[in-house]
């Protein structure tokens, strides 16, 4: 009910000063105050008073304070104090069965399940906060995939990702962290091949979910496909629609199950150039992200060029505004800046030479692949500094 009554016991929804309580349809929501798509999330039920105990939290319920955080009481406020930065966050409460797990674990979840798809763009957003801590329930708020205000240890080791132009530098990541984090450009269309801890049926995946590191924002049903990789049981093709999100950086994401299990994942995200100009006879040309409408595939032996035709993509030369400043770039002689990768890694596709037309709507690629390959179902992406396209192909043997 709109007045908060979904909560019993005296306990009330957890929804912060910049969040409005409404129940829609029979669903409780905390909506974020002004935000134009309606972002939201699930509330939880809390006490309105507080006390060091924890008690403020419904019954089977505490405080989500991470390792790094000690709780406490500040003038009948609840408070997760980080005992490094000495900053203080308003806990959500979570399972008391939950455990604490950093933002960069590496445990993992199973489950077992084949060939889906699914598509929508609603997103909802909780409080921001540093913390992590594992899903669990929490008062009337239900399953919670993301684990409060942090995420749940990584489960999904991300073994390719799109290879993106050269103006994007990758951050340094520890040794655990380099074979699990994936990299892609805001409001994209990325392919990547995944592995998880244990086989799935593809169709078994009903949604995904992606979650912003500094905001705590979620972004809910995003548009995606996943199918499997002949002859590896535990690996797949990922591609989802990202949207445009306010805070790019580190970011998790969730494959959600039908039976109610998810694996999680991390993306780095980069924001694009404000703006991309490519060479229009003496003039500057300004074009958007790239589009993949058809693919015509030739084979000859273990060489195969690929004939595709969408639109933006850019040759051997473009400039790009970064900040104050305007940016030229030049690839090498044999190769464009439209950037391409083939998935999956066993297909050893190795990119000889790619030339873009005048028009930009026409890009040529040739490259050999292994001929110890017996694959036919391949993913094609091509990236420019302005977003990254996939397109499923089709190589005979």
């Amino acid at each position: 009910m709109s007045n908060g009554t979904f909560c019993d016991g005296g306990y009330i929804p957890d929804c912060t000063a910049g969040e409005t309580f409404q129940c829609v349809g029979s669903m409780p929501y905390c909506i974020m105050n002004g935000s134009p798509v309606g972002a939201a999330r699930t509330p939880n039920c809390i006490s309105p008073s507080c006390n060091t105990s924890g008690s403020y939290c419904s019954s089977g319920a505490v405080p989500d304070c991470g390792a790094g955080e000690t709780f406490s009481c500040l003038n009948n406020t609840p408070c997760c104090h980080d005992n490094t930065t000495h900053q203080c966050r308003i806990p959500l409460c979570v399972g008391s069965s939950s455990s604490s797990g950093s933002s960069s674990g590496g445990s993992s979840s199973s489950s077992s399940g084949g060939s889906s798809s699914s598509s929508s763009g609603s997103s909802s957003s909780s409080s921001s906060g540093g913390s992590s801590s594992s899903s669990s329930s929490g008062g009337g708020g239900g399953p919670r995939i993301f684990g409060g205000n942090g995420f749940n240890p990584i489960s999904i080791e991300i073994l390719s990702s799109p290879k993106l132009p050269k103006i994007f530098k990758l951050p340094a990541l520890s040794s655990d962290l380099q074979s699990k984090v994936g990299y892609a450009i805001n409001g994209s269309n990325p392919s990547f091949e995944i592995k998880l801890s244990d086989s799935i049926d593809p169709a078994s995946v009903v949604s995904i979910e992606l979650k912003d590191f500094t905001s705590g924002s979620i972004y809910k049903r995003l548009p995606f496909t996943i199918s499997e990789i002949a002859g590896k049981s535990d690996r797949y093709i990922l591609t989802v629609s990202l949207p445009d999100i306010n805070n790019p950086g580190e970011t998790r994401f969730a494959l959600n199950l039908s039976e109610g299990k998810a694996f999680i994942g991390a993306l780095n995200i980069f924001n694009p150039p404000s703006k991309v100009k490519v060479l229009k006879g003496n003039r500057g040309k300004q074009i958007s992200k790239p589009i993949i409408s058809r693919v015509l595939v030739n084979k000859n032996n273990q060489t195969v060029t690929l004939t595709v035709k969408g639109a933006n993509f850019i040759g051997k030369a473009f400039s790009f505004s970064d900040k104050d400043s305007t940016k030229f770039v030049v690839s090498p002689e044999n190769l464009s800046n439209t950037i391409v990768t083939i998935l999956p890694s066993s297909l050893n596709a190795q990119i000889k030479e790619t030339s873009v037309s005048t028009s930009g709507d026409i890009i040529k690629i040739t490259l050999t692949v292994s001929d110890e390959s017996d694959l036919t179902e391949t993913t094609l992406i091509l990236s420019t500094p302005l977003g990254t396209a996939s397109k499923q192909i089709f190589i005979n043997p």
